[in-house]
């Protein structure tokens, strides 16, 4: 009788720890989920160290608004940003449709990284580097609705590549180096678009950036 209450008590013991190694199993692999990282929050974890904004569509994956104006952001950081699956609707940042690069250092270079986002139709590259032909890099950005280039380093030469972007319906070219003549060029080119500048006075008086 002893015997078998003891062969018993030795089977318990058995299932007991077979129960604990299977809790601890499964314990352990919620962890090792909830410790993963998604493309999207590696995302939103960039925009946050580099000291901007992002916005999320309510009810769906993917983050819709980027705010990095005014931050230390590098040409290096958009191609990273664009590495994290935003070639394609699918990515983190394939849904993007506002990018705002205000007042940072981002040149030609960078602008080559903007195609990865392919849905963007609101863009501020106001007080960057960018040049006339860096503008080039737009042409694929078929949604493309805003674009402000404030005070940057365009000129007449800026005419082609903004030309080519025939969904524009505001382009807001204030405190550039564009001439009368090649503001007409423009407003031939892209009848449906509204584009800003200074009055002709204030134009021609004004200080490059």
């Amino acid at each position: 009788m002893q015997a078998t209450i003891q062969k018993s008590a030795g089977r318990e013991r058995g299932w007991g720890a077979v129960r604990f190694a299977t809790v601890a199993a499964a314990l352990l692999a919620t962890m090792l989920a909830g410790c993963t990282t998604t493309p999207e929050q590696a995302a939103l974890s960039l925009v946050r160290r580099l000291g901007g904004k992002a916005t999320a569509t309510d009810g769906q994956e993917g983050i819709v608004r980027i705010d990095l104006a005014h931050t230390a952001v590098t040409d290096d950081d958009l191609a990273r940003l664009a590495g994290l699956g935003g070639g394609g609707s699918a990515g983190p940042l394939g849904r993007l449709e506002e990018f705002d690069l205000t007042h940072t250092a981002i040149t030609d270079i960078g602008i080559e990284s903007l195609p990865a986002f392919p849905l963007l139709r609101k863009l501020s590259l106001t007080l960057t580097k960018v040049t006339d032909a860096g503008l080039a890099s737009l042409a694929t950005l078929e949604h493309l609705t805003a674009l402000y280039l404030i005070e940057t380093r365009l000129s007449d030469a800026a005419v082609e590549p903004l030309s080519r972007l025939r969904h524009l319906q505001t382009l807001v070219l204030l405190r550039t180096d564009l001439s009368d003549a090649a503001i007409d060029s423009l407003r031939r080119a892209l009848p449906r678009a509204k584009i800003q500048i200074e009055p002709a006075g204030a134009r021609s008086g004004r200080k490059k950036p």
